[in-house]
């Protein structure tokens, strides 16, 4: 069982007329969720936990100090029973993804044992009830587990609420940057107006073609040199590649770099049209993209900063991501083509990836470097973020299999994809019909139930498009 080390904060909970009536209690229940805690470690769970808490203040308190140890989830755990008013007033302003659990010590009921007092240290799961009933009404999302802390089920999934919470984090403080605006008319990627945009409370930049062309300026040969000794080590440099060629790529990818770290950006959204175009930069940026994508840095194409979000949400937890579309359909065997021009998460290239020359004869004839590999075979999701029809998130999930096949003719990064879902039609409308946009993001995985615990953390609809 893979943790990847995550991070819990755990916030213990009780109702403040049970300090009056049993003084001892919040000792009691303190050892519990000491021993509790000591228990993950064994999984190589990391938990931090609160004091136990039965007031407003003393809960936000407890979120603030969790908040300041960058923990992945905050579990609200309700280790006996706590008035929703108190807690639903605690959380109205919290940011961390939240998580409601209801803590035991007792595993099993044994009847002719089960007294008094262990009910009194064993009966939160009806707080739990009573706080989710009021957070759903309040459309404050939220995600819910049951089960005993000795339970390896039960330790699989907080895991993957953890790594749920931990993506969700990663794509709010990915301070999104689109460089060169939308690709004009492009409408389905445009969602940066959409309500589930908004309310994730984004700090967005955007920089023009002139304006990235401008900061080439400050860029020294020094630090073009030294990205050009990184290209000979990662890449086969193909011979119709010429230096010029080479040391454009470089020039710009340190520019796009030190725009990255100003704006303080894990994401990027470029759009290849208005760059290609400009006749100071003349490039689609995609050796850039192709090596920030392996240093867990989103990436989205046409401008499109919504999936490069996505992007380094699933970096967070996985350096196996990367940004794609379907190109082709293979309609006899039921597969998919997945590519794009020339950018790719290098991390999962099935072979030395290479650097090719590409050219784009627009409004000005452009050359330049893009990369050329293909992906490695594994089970994998491709996955899309949109807006529904109300401007509400949506998450749709394709599940299947990059396999073990080559497409030795054509370049760039690509493969090909067979769904779970037999019919490749099928697939096919099932998505179009829940509003999936074209564009993508990859990862290798396992499991789909990590995209189920992430929509209802963040309060979007899931279409899972698997295995029928």
């Amino acid at each position: 069982m893979v943790s990847d080390n995550v991070k819990i904060g755990i916030v213990p909970v009780m109702i403040s007329l049970y300090e009056r009536l049993i003084p001892s209690l919040r000792e009691k229940l303190n050892r519990i969720t000491n021993k509790v805690i000591g228990q993950f470690a064994d999984y190589k769970v990391e938990a931090v936990a609160s004091d136990v808490s039965s007031t407003v203040e003393q809960i936000q308190s407890a979120i603030v100090e969790l908040e300041k140890q960058d923990v992945d989830i905050l579990v609200i755990g309700n280790i006996s029973y706590c008035e929703s008013g108190v807690i639903y007033n605690a959380l109205k302003d919290v940011d961390l993804p939240i998580l409601l659990w209801p803590i035991q010590e007792m595993y099993e009921v044994i009847p002719e044992e089960f007294d008094a007092e262990t009910l009194t240290l064993n009966h939160g799961v009806h707080g739990t009830q009573d706080v989710a009933n009021i957070l759903q009404k309040n459309d404050v999302p939220f995600g819910v587990i049951h089960g005993h802390y000795q339970q390896e089920s039960f330790i699989t999934e907080l895991i993957e609420w953890a790594r749920a919470g931990r993506i969700l984090q990663a794509m709010k403080k990915s301070n999104p940057l689109q460089i060169g605006g939308w690709f004009e008319n492009m409408l389905d990627l445009q969602v940066d107006n959409a309500e589930f945009v908004e309310k994730m409370n984004l700090n967005i930049s955007r920089v023009s073609a002139d304006e990235f062309a401008q900061s080439l300026k400050n860029i020294s040969q020094s630090d073009i040199t030294g990205v050009l000794d990184t290209y000979k080590e990662q890449f086969t440099i193909a011979n119709d590649v010429s230096g010029e060629m080479l040391e454009k790529a470089a020039r710009n990818e340190c520019a796009l770099r030190k725009i990255i770290s100003k704006k303080d950006s894990k994401a990027v959204g470029v759009n290849f049209l208005t760059l290609a175009n400009h006749p100071d930069i003349a490039d689609g940026l995609h050796i850039a993209a192709s090596r920030l994508m392996s240093e867990n840095v989103g990436y989205g194409g046409e401008g499109d900063f919504i999936t490069a979000m996505l992007v380094r949400g699933l970096l967070a937890i996985s350096n196996e991501v990367t940004f794609t579309e379907i190109f082709s359909v293979d309609y006899a065997n039921d597969r998919l083509v997945l590519r794009h021009w020339g950018e790719g998460n290098i991390n999962i290239a099935r072979s030395r990836p290479r650097v090719i020359a590409s050219k784009f004869n627009d409004k000005i004839e452009a050359e330049f470097a893009v990369s050329d590999f293909e992906f490695k075979s594994g089970s994998t999701a491709i996955v899309n973020l949109n807006a529904d029809k109300t401007g509400g998130g949506k998450l749709t999930v394709i599940a299947g299999t990059v396999i073990d096949e080559h497409l030795p003719k054509i370049k760039g990064p690509r493969a090909i994809f067979k769904p779970d879902m037999p019919k490749v039609t099928d697939v096919l409308n099932k998505y179009a019909y829940a509003g999936g946009s074209h564009h993508l993001a990859m990862i290798y995985v396992d499991s789909l139930g990590m995209f189920e615990k992430l929509t209802r953390l963040a309060g979007w609809d899931l279409c899972v498009v698997g295995a029928e």
